[in-house]
């Protein structure tokens, strides 16, 4: 299974579990929308290969401090920033905060415990990381994504949300995809802007996405049906917006 983050300025589809190819991913040409349903980097197509070909020089010396201070500090026990007060985001890429990169990293450690880097300490954070990227050992290479969620489910947030289920349209040649959505930066978790799902076709050749999908807390007790429908609509419009497809998925 791949794995694909989807934000408003930038997408990495797949995720390649190379570190220093992530950390390089991060500085992919990125558009300055704030909503993924306005932004020019949709609709998107996977490539095998890193799709940056060339950073700016200060990009790339960014990007190259970011990987060793990231590195560096995975090697340290969790002792040591036993008591840092500060986000794993606002430690390491405080500079960034606000632009496609963090949003891609944000988007990442949401997929595997369900909270933004602006929520998650630092060991928390590094924990991530480090079993995403380093702990290759853990599991057949085909399972790494399951295996990787498996293992950090005692980190997940405290996420409000609802199972959807859609199906692809019958063109769609979607399959095995695990991914994670940012729809609108600076949306609250507990929105539909933020969701997760995975892509498989059945036997029946249908294309079939399972979602779950930020619920807001506020309306946790408003009737269910109409809670998931007005978040149906927030999805089918991100799904459609970033696959190109035409009209919302059935």
């Amino acid at each position: 299974m791949q794995l694909a983050l989807f934000t408003p300025g930038a997408c990495i589809w797949p995720v390649h579990r190379n570190f220093e190819a992530f950390i390089a991913e991060l500085g992919t040409q990125a558009s300055d929308s704030v909503d993924l349903l306005e932004s020019s980097a949709y609709p998107v197509l996977a490539r095998s290969e890193s799709g940056v070909s060339r950073l700016s020089a200060r990009m790339d010396h960014r990007l190259f401090q970011l990987h060793q201070d990231l590195y560096n500090s995975l090697l340290r026990p969790a002792e040591f920033f036993h008591q840092e007060t500060r986000s794993i985001a606002q430690m390491f890429w405080p500079d960034l905060l606000g632009t496609a990169t963090a949003d891609l990293l944000s988007t990442l450690l949401f997929h595997f415990i369900e909270r933004p880097a602006e929520d998650c300490s630092v060991n928390t954070g590094l924990r991530v990381l480090r079993s995403i990227f380093f702990q290759h050992e853990m599991a057949d290479p085909s399972l790494w994504i399951h295996t990787a969620r498996e293992n950090l489910a005692g980190l997940r947030g405290d996420w409000s949300s609802f199972d959807l289920q859609l199906k692809a349209p019958a063109a769609s040649r979607l399959n095995n995809l695990a991914f994670s959505v940012l729809g609108m930066r600076d949306r609250p978790v507990d929105s539909s802007g933020w969701f997760s799902g995975s892509i498989r076709r059945n036997n029946a050749g249908e294309c079939r996405i399972h979602l779950r999908c930020g619920a807001d807390r506020g309306m946790l007790n408003a009737d269910p049906q109409k809670l998931a429908e007005a978040g149906r609509v927030d999805v089918e419009r991100y799904m459609a917006r970033i696959f190109g497809w035409q009209g919302a998925a059935a």
